[in-house]
């Protein structure tokens, strides 16, 4: 989608949106209503096309003593699309700078400093637009943005509800199904790509990843070749990257290692694939070789600061890759640091915890490969857990469920992290809310519990579980009032949800209403018959024992 589209509505808003000002002077409405003409001639000229005309137009509104702020945001607007950012940024950035800047305006100052390489005032301009107004183009260039910095999470979360509102925008489209399928979401990614061409390179290549994920190198290698035998596509190194890891998971290394020998081009991805492909090959020298430049200077770099880059997995990538090949060889000292970087930047990576104790032991330093063999031994216990998560297609049940097993060792920040995560990713589901109150619960914070539960209500004011949550938080904090009142309303939302009839029976039994407590625990047996804790609490009320 062309970008003048995109900014139709932005200028639009910049047209309607007017400062504070004060009250008109004498002879006001005649000027006010020639602002009005030429705003209206202005933003006929930029959704022409005619964004010179516009500037020509707009440019001697400069010169006045007291520039209107819309027509100074306007002509912000007409030097940006007519390639003076420059001239748009000075224009913009005081309208931007103000105590409540308009977030049309924030977005083409935005844009303005990125044109100008100025990528921390664009980020910051960007990210003020987005927090005053969601769903907007800011969201998209900032999504953008994060995905070029290699930050996927955010890229994801800014792009998703963009694309699902604009899903002719191919350009966000890719961008969005590249951050679904690096934070391993290929079902969200493939319902992005399926209606967009395939025989285009950028969709290719997506498509050749997505194969490759699903354990069908055979498949990723077929979906590539296009690519490659064309040559000259601008995205052929990547493609020749996932190519040589299908190769690779092929047994095939050597192969791997013909597609990219002498074509890395210095890219650190295509370098660290190259000496995997070469280390499997049995060249550990040549692998040590690619690795060194890249490896070496991630250890003079702060590791917060690879976070900060969005470089955290390729840096863990590469230090637990150049540690390996390094203990491989016996070159222990030398591996050491690189493990350790591993392991600080991937803390749940098994295998970079084993290497790492087998390291130190290697070296003499029992003490310390027995603390990296407890995190090992500690990962290896859920091992299973993850094994089974890896079968769960929705990739938001799998956050929750990973969430519940967190939740069961008492891992209560790990998990809250988890939920978190996924409610940014997947804001209208409400299941990783529902937990999220839950665990807040679980982990002795009622009151943050309870601000959650009334959230998810107003979010959700139609899902019964939503009350039953509330209801549950209100029965821990002993508000047995609006407890009943939530599992009441669960229940005319859905007369048969067994845990809110199952916890409105407790109330009743607490408060002597015998006959309506048993009548709910005869319902819960029916749907559930081998419900333990339905019978204790039914044969404890027939027996007199409920009070």
């Amino acid at each position: 989608m062309r970008r003048a589209l995109l900014l139709v509505g932005p200028i639009l808003l910049l047209a309607t949106a007017v400062p504070a000002q004060p009250p008109p002077a004498a002879g006001a409405p005649a000027a006010a209503d020639a602002d009005a003409a030429l705003v209206e001639q202005a933003i006929g000229l930029l959704t022409s096309g005619d964004a010179a005309g516009a500037v020509s137009l707009l440019e001697p509104v400069r010169e006045r003593p007291a520039p209107p702020p819309r027509l100074l945001a306007l002509l912000g607007t007409a030097y940006l699309e007519a390639g003076r950012a420059a001239d748009a940024l000075q224009v913009l950035t005081p309208l931007a700078s103000g105590e409540h800047p308009d977030p049309a305006v924030l977005f083409n100052a935005g844009r303005a400093a990125l044109a100008t390489g100025q990528v921390a005032a664009g980020e910051r301009f960007l990210e003020r637009s987005v927090a005053l107004q969601t769903g907007t183009p800011a969201a998209r260039e900032l999504g953008l943005l994060r995905g070029t910095q290699g930050r996927m999470h955010d890229s994801y979360r800014l792009l998703r509800p963009w694309v699902l509102a604009n899903p002719e925008d191919r350009e966000a489209r890719l961008a969005a199904a590249l951050a679904a399928i690096q934070l391993d979401r290929l079902s969200e990614a493939e319902a992005l790509l399926d209606d967009l061409p395939p025989e285009a390179d950028r969709v290719r290549l997506l498509w050749g990843k997505i194969r490759l994920l699903r354990d069908d190198p055979q498949g990723a290698v077929a979906t590539l070749a296009p690519i490659l035998e064309s040559g000259g596509s601008a995205v052929e190194l990547e493609a020749r990257r996932v190519t040589a890891e299908a190769q690779v998971a092929l047994d095939k290394p050597e192969e791997a290692v013909a597609l990219l020998e002498g074509r890395t081009a210095g890219d650190p991805a295509a370098s660290l694939a190259l000496g995997q492909a070469q280390f499997r090959a049995g060249r550990a020298d040549d692998a040590i070789a690619t690795l060194q430049p890249f490896a070496e200077h991630l250890l003079q770099v702060d590791p917060s600061s690879q976070v900060q880059m969005g470089n955290r997995d390729l840096a863990a990538r590469y230090g637990l890759a150049y540690g390996r090949f390094l203990a491989a060889e016996a070159r222990h000292e030398e591996a050491l640091p690189n493990l350790v970087l591993a392991t600080r930047l991937q803390p749940n990576n098994q295998y970079a915890w084993k290497l790492l104790a087998n390291t130190l032991t290697a070296l003499g330093r029992n003490a310390e490969a027995g603390v990296a063999r407890k995190h090992f031994d500690d990962l290896a216990g859920d091992d299973d857990g993850e094994a089974d998560l890896a079968n769960v297609e929705d990739p938001t049940e799998r956050a929750v469920l990973r969430a519940r097993a967190l939740l069961s060792a008492g891992r209560y920040d790990e998990a809250l992290a988890t939920l978190r995560s996924e409610i940014e990713l997947a804001p209208q589901d409400p299941r990783p809310r529902l937990l999220e109150s839950r665990a807040l619960l679980l982990a002795g914070r009622p009151e943050e519990a309870l601000a959650k539960a009334e959230d998810i209500v107003a979010h959700f004011p139609d899902h019964p579980d939503a009350y039953y949550q509330r209801g549950t938080v209100h029965l821990a904090m002993e508000h047995r009032e609006s407890a009943e009142a939530d599992f009441r309303e669960a229940l005319r939302l859905a007369p048969d949800h067994v845990p809110a009839m199952s916890d409105l029976a407790v109330l009743l039994t607490i408060r002597g209403e015998r006959v309506e407590a048993e009548r709910l625990l005869e319902r819960v047996l029916e749907l559930r018959p081998d419900d333990p804790r339905a019978k204790e609490n039914l044969e404890r009320i027939r027996a007199g024992k409920g009070g």
